[in-house]
């Protein structure tokens, strides 16, 4: 099997893997360390609730929030305190956690390095010099995101960035570099979850 098959056969398992991730137990991780134990801290009543374009583009952040029926886990605890929840199967992350303004945020793919994601701007990037009406533009733009796991580091994907992601697979770098469309998204998006899927 010649060098350039075997590489579309990967890309291609990439593709149909998109959505997958380790399982984590259903409950509330208060920091990574829980989330790489798979020991949350509590198994609490939490609803999962997909936000509106609208509300996003009224206040801005991710595209989920976390609620409880329970009125004894505060607001101010789901906002502030948790660094991930899971619900059995989808994991989420909180972006005030991560600097990507509030809400929680769907990891896409979990692998060895990274969790892969899309969220809003970074707190250190967002600029309101547009005003309302570019802001609400802004809100809810969401872009392409991994969070390093063995340095907490989170990295907004750009060609460059995702050229320094590769640099230490030659192959795969060299086929991205081959690429004519190396700002798209979903292609970005295939190399990193190829590449969350090496091994140390």
């Amino acid at each position: 099997m010649t060098k350039k098959l075997l590489f579309i056969l990967i890309l291609g398992i990439a593709v149909l893997s998109v959505k997958a991730q380790y399982q984590y137990p259903k409950g509330v991780y208060l920091s990574f360390d829980e989330l790489k134990s798979k020991q949350p801290s509590a198994d609490l009543d939490i609803i999962v609730e997909k936000r509106t374009q609208g509300d996003i583009a009224m206040v801005g952040g991710n595209d989920y929030k976390l609620t409880s029926n329970n009125k004894s886990v505060k607001k101010s605890y789901l906002r502030n305190d948790v660094f991930a929840y899971s619900d059995g199967d989808s994991l989420f992350l909180n972006g005030l956690r991560l600097r990507l303004f509030s809400g929680y945020i769907k990891v896409l793919n979990d692998g060895n390095k990274y969790f892969i994601f899309k969220a809003s701007v970074s707190q250190d990037g967002y600029s309101n010099m547009f005003g309302a009406v570019g802001g609400a533009i802004q809100a809810v733009q969401r872009y392409l995101y991994v969070y390093d796991k063995s340095t907490g580091i989170v990295t907004s994907i750009t060609i460059d960035t995702l050229k320094k992601l590769l640099k230490n697979n030659e192959n795969m770098l060299e086929k991205y570099l081959n690429e004519k469309d190396k700002e798209n998204e979903e292609l970005q998006l295939k190399y990193l979850i190829m590449l969350n899927g090496v091994d140390e």
